[in-house]
């Protein structure tokens, strides 16, 4: 957790940004992948890595989220930390669905456990939100405040995390 201060002459109160990780992120931050894999479809092993490297549990891994892919690889992973194997399989994945025709994957967690989709799949599911990016202090009477993007950053940082996991090459 970081601490900003706001300027109290300004408005009353503090900025704190929390930085959150999954358990897996931990677990796969401390282990390493040295396996291979003889005809095997990149969903079969990304489901692999998440039962037996991660051990996922079943509630986290629903295996409808994990889609399925065409072509049977042999595939060596090279001592790689398991999230780590999972991106690299990810970006040579290609989905087996009739409605999609490209090979553009994504990994990705969300409150309802990991998913392994491809956009085009994505893209065919309903909306669940909208949201609005404006002008600060503006205001709609229809949207809720809850539906405005204030701000956007991308940080470049270096989490407590990775600047510990030299430990694990020790």
């Amino acid at each position: 957790m970081t601490s900003q201060g706001v300027d109290s002459s300004k408005t009353s109160g503090h900025e704190y940004t929390l930085y959150f990780c999954s358990e897996e992120n931990i677990i796969s931050l401390s282990r390493k992948i040295s396996k291979s894999y003889r005809s095997k479809t990149s969903s079969f092993i990304v489901k692999d890595i998440l039962q037996n490297q991660l051990a996922v549990s079943p509630k986290k891994l629903v295996l409808s989220n994990i889609e399925e892919t065409i072509g049977r690889y042999d595939i060596i992973i090279p001592y790689m930390n398991p999230l780590h194997a999972i991106s690299w399989i990810t970006s040579r994945s290609i989905s087996a669905s009739s409605k999609s025709s490209g090979a553009t994957f994504m990994f990705y967690e969300s409150t309802e456990g990991y998913y392994f989709k491809s956009l085009e799949s994505l893209c065919y599911k309903p909306t669940k939100a909208k949201y609005s990016y404006k002008a600060k202090n503006t205001y709609d009477p229809e949207e809720k405040p809850i539906d405005e993007i204030r701000d956007v950053r991308s940080e470049e940082h270096t989490s407590e995390l990775q600047s510990h996991s030299f430990i694990s090459y020790a």
